[in-house]
């Protein structure tokens, strides 16, 4: 029997960062991503919500043409913004009663074969709250990752726990109503990462190595101070596990963010035909 997994799936027309392909042209963009999206939900059955924020109608025909086959419901939003939809994946995942594993997705990164159910079998046959398919370059490069983790090899793959993802991630109905009123703080503009903190805990046990990162660098204070603004208690009590493939199941498409180990641009190109 195949896995469920709820998804909500939230889309702007617009364009963030530099993308790694396609960077002037977010249909296109969105088209190769949601093309590897639909390519990794083989081995799982997904009901789909799709949050179409400002997008004119060619785009909700692009989620008609490639999401035939499933479950969904598109949602036609009037510039909700980054904040209100991620608010209305909140509701929708946690109200739905299709399955208790749930997936936040992004418009802008692009999956590997297998990507959802390699992470939803992690959830399910192992000690884990969080799964990101995602392994981000800057839990090797940047200081604030200089923590000790642990690494496990669950299912044939390496995965190793993470202070911090983006919103794009993977959890149960039960630790999304759980860690709910955190989430929810990113609708009242937290930082991603702060909100990750005060979940994970694994930078807040060090009250040194905060005032030593805070003190080199100004991106780093921002994000402690948002932390404990929003989670004052956030260092105590128990922490939440989070984990990151050592080898990265996606991408997002920041070129700044492609994970190292894969050669992204001919995992592209076998999807980009046509485009």
């Amino acid at each position: 029997m195949k896995p469920k997994l709820a998804i909500c799936y939230r889309i702007y027309p617009a364009i963030s960062k530099i993308p790694a392909i396609h960077a002037d042209n977010k249909y296109k963009m969105s088209e190769l991503c949601l093309r590897s999206f639909v390519r990794a939900l083989d081995g799982i059955e997904p009901r789909i919500w799709v949050l179409l924020d400002n997008c004119n109608q060619h785009y909700n025909d692009l989620f008609i043409k490639y999401l035939q086959p499933y479950q969904y419901e598109l949602i036609n939003l009037n510039k909700k913004g980054n904040a209100g939809t991620f608010g209305m994946q909140m509701d929708i995942l946690s109200k739905q009663n299709f399955s208790n594993y749930i997936y936040f997705a992004e418009d802008d990164y692009f999956y590997l074969e297998n990507a959802f159910l390699n992470t939803i079998n992690v959830l399910i046959n192992n000690n884990t709250e969080f799964a990101t398919p995602y392994n981000h370059p800057d839990y090797d490069n940047l200081p604030l990752h200089n923590y000790k983790y642990s690494i496990e090899n669950l299912n044939g793959i390496n995965w190793r726990n993470a202070a911090s993802t983006t919103m794009s991630f993977m959890t149960t109905k039960n630790n999304l109503k759980k860690y709910y009123k955190i989430f929810d703080s990113y609708t009242k503009l937290n930082y991603d990462a702060s909100m990750w903190f005060a979940i994970t805990k694994l930078n807040l046990k060090n009250p040194f190595n905060i005032l030593k990162l805070s003190l080199s660098n100004i991106t780093y204070f921002k994000i402690f101070l948002k932390t404990f603004y929003f989670a004052p208690l956030a260092p105590f009590g128990k922490s939440a596990k989070l984990i990151s493939p050592i080898k990265s199941l996606a991408t997002h498409l920041d070129n700044q963010g492609l994970p190292p180990g894969i050669d992204w641009d001919k995992e592209f190109e076998k999807l980009n035909y046509g485009l």
